[in-house]
């Protein structure tokens, strides 16, 4: 299973919630070593600002221990709003392992985040086979 995680981040900013965002990344990247089933975690700033991750995960059963560690429900929770404008989450699979390097789509989370103190606009996308 994977889980792709692409954003775009605020145009203005705050320098403290820039520093927090990387405190608690830095924090929870040594979280990820104790969740079961995480083959890899995968992070990349390609523009700046704008994060683009992927997680690989032995069976999709094991997304749920993500919601588990503190550190990753804080920076969903309180810093996704503040920092980013929007997030996508992909969910897929790879159905021949990571040897046929088949990804398949199996639906899209949309996140908005339109105002700090708002709740986020939420659509999911779900593809059919």
């Amino acid at each position: 299973a994977f889980v792709g995680f692409v954003s775009s981040r605020r145009k203005m900013l705050d320098q403290q919630i820039i520093d927090e965002l990387f405190r608690v990344d830095q924090q929870m990247l040594g979280e990820l070593v104790h969740v079961p089933d995480l083959l890899s975690y995968s992070s990349l700033e390609l523009r700046k600002g704008n994060w683009y991750n992927l997680v690989v995960l032995r069976e999709i059963a094991a997304r749920s221990h993500f919601r588990t560690l503190e550190t990753h429900r804080y920076a969903a929770d309180q810093l996704s709003p503040a920092y980013y404008e929007w997030i996508r989450l992909h969910h897929g699979s790879l159905p021949g392992g990571l040897t046929l390097q088949e990804m398949v789509l199996h639906s899209t989370k949309f996140y908005c985040f339109p105002a700090m103190q708002q709740s986020p606009d939420v659509r999911e996308l779900i593809y059919k086979k």
